[in-house]
């Protein structure tokens, strides 16, 4: 990178860490605690500031606190994006965003996806994080394997068309941190995510050279058939791995459901996407009349 452009990201990723570590010392002031997610919660031993491309800041709270973190939000100037075509929806896909008045960013989860696409339980995720200083504000962030996992979670929902950080994240912390292999098979069978883990840390092995060992990969990948459907789309030899960037807006319709371990999950997705898109329907036709 360039000496500008080094300059550029630098400038940009300590604005959004002075309204990241703002804002979460807000939501703590009010007793909300918080994970920072991905970028933000690589900043420290495994990028340097200016390594790390970013765009905002993404901060997990439990459901339980999610309408009194909108609040908190609110009542401190932020403005909340409103998607007035899909407003469901998405909230569904998208949890919340708003607009700090520095303008950044600031993404509010209450889940790492759509409800019902995987088996993860946002309390057990506190309850293993680890303490995280941002701009000397104490917070929290995901232990080594759940951000592996939620690192491999994110490249199916939606960066398998575009070239993004998630496969790079994966083999940047593999290299800097020491993973328990066998805890991570388990948990991602108990979050449903092998396909999604199997197909990340494939990349992340061929594509930036990550050590993965083998054992893992086979405990992990799906059967022939699935994976046989996966490898017509996908490459494991390249980052974007979707083959037909042309197709990009498709690549969701082709791979939502194979991306996904069970039948339930997948019945539980349809089923989940169907109702919000109803309901936006409903909301368009009442706001019509």
């Amino acid at each position: 990178m360039s000496s500008p452009a080094r300059r550029a990201e630098l400038a940009n990723n300590l604005t959004l860490l002075h309204c990241g570590a703002e804002v979460v010392g807000l939501l703590a002031s009010h007793d909300i605690d918080v994970v920072l997610l991905k970028g933000m919660a690589l900043l420290d031993d495994v990028y340097r500031v200016d390594e790390r491309t970013m765009s905002d800041v993404d901060l997990l709270v439990r459901p339980r606190d999610f309408e009194a973190a909108h609040r908190v939000l609110i009542g401190a100037g932020l403005r909340l994006y409103e998607e007035r075509r899909r407003p469901r929806t998405t909230l569904r896909f998208h949890q919340r965003a708003y607009f700090h008045p520095r303008g950044c960013n600031i993404d509010l989860h209450r889940h790492f996806d759509e409800p019902g696409r995987w088996r993860i339980a946002v309390d057990e995720l506190f309850a293993r994080a680890e303490r995280h200083t941002l701009q000397g504000i104490a917070t929290w962030r995901l232990c080594d394997i759940d951000t592996v996992l939620h690192l491999c979670i994110h490249l199916t929902k939606e960066e398998l068309g575009s070239l993004t950080w998630s496969v790079r994240d994966i083999a940047r912390l593999l290299g800097r941190r020491s993973i328990d292999w066998e805890t991570l098979v388990v948990r991602a069978g108990a979050w449903q995510c092998r396909t999604a883990a199997w197909l990340a840390l494939r990349l992340a092995c061929n594509v930036y050279g990550a050590t993965v060992p083998q054992r893992v990969l086979r405990s992990l990948r799906p059967q022939a058939l699935r994976r046989a459907y996966l490898a017509v789309w996908l490459s494991s030899q390249q980052d974007p791995a979707f083959r037909f960037l042309h197709w990009r807006r498709r690549r969701q319709l082709l791979l939502r459901a194979a991306l996904l371990d069970t039948v339930g999950q997948r019945l539980a997705d349809v089923a989940g996407v169907l109702g919000s898109r109803l309901a936006d329907c409903y909301t368009r036709s009442v706001d019509a009349t």
